[in-house]
């Protein structure tokens, strides 16, 4: 009997235990995009495009912790275009935000305030008066004032499919619908080398960096090719193209 009761006793606990918080939470509008800030903070972005739809463009700033992703703490509207792609600069202060075939800049923003800085030492205004910062998110996204609101990387606007600074942060490769890869200097945005596009003329979903960043992967469809960054501090261009069928 005395087994039998402590049983009992186990088996309500367990049906009192509070639920474990979800590993996952589902947004109010399409996600297209997203990217991690830092280990603690996650940048979500998407919307619904044309102001028709009801959904809002934005890019949601949320914090993580043990696995459990939270409300979005601040965001960022993009107006009438949907960001399509993220791309997070190494220094961890700009956020390109890919709109078709162009883009805008955000500048990510730390409270330091707040006792979580995660030892990093990110801008904020020295305006900013002790209780607006008690007030303030502790991560906070604004759209930057140093770029203009959209900067043009295609001329006929050819969609932007995917965009990913080099380790150093000083260029910015981006995939188009065409198969084509630019490398985008940074900060001045100049389209500095146009690689050639895929041999099926698919379009380039992935780029990736070598470290030295000599070496340029990128990812069409069943293709996958390497391009050698051969582009200098003096403006010299050169390029070269290898394209692979995948596996």
């Amino acid at each position: 009997k005395r087994r039998m009761v402590f049983r009992n006793t186990r088996k309500e606990a367990r049906k009192t235990k509070p639920a474990r918080p979800p590993h996952g939470r589902k947004c109010s509008f399409p996600i297209y995009a997203s990217v991690c800030y830092d280990s603690c903070f996650l940048l979500v972005a998407g919307g619904g495009g044309k102001k028709s739809s009801g959904i809002r463009n934005l890019v949601t700033v949320s914090s993580f912790h043990d696995g459990c992703v939270s409300e979005p703490i601040t965001a960022a509207a993009t107006d009438d275009d949907a960001p399509q792609r993220l791309a997070l600069h190494p220094d961890g202060v700009f956020v390109v935000c890919v709109f078709g075939g162009s883009i805008g800049v955000f500048r990510m923003e730390r409270n330091l305030s707040s006792n979580s800085t995660n030892g990093l030492n990110h801008p904020l205004s020295r305006n900013d008066s002790t209780e607006d910062l008690r007030n303030r998110p502790e991560v906070n996204m604004i759209r930057s004032n140093e770029f203009p609101r959209r900067v043009a990387l295609t001329a006929d606007d050819r969609d932007v499919k995917c965009a990913v600074f080099s380790p150093s942060g000083r260029q910015l490769a981006i995939g188009l619908e065409t198969g084509e890869v630019k490398i985008v200097q940074w900060p001045s945005l100049e389209v500095d080398m146009e690689l050639g596009a895929h041999e099926s003329g698919a379009a380039v979903t992935d780029i990736a960096w070598s470290p030295d960043e000599r070496v340029i992967v990128s990812r069409a469809a069943e293709r996958i090719g390497s391009r050698n960054n051969r582009s200098d501090r003096k403006g010299h261009k050169q390029q070269h193209n290898q394209q692979q069928k995948g596996e």
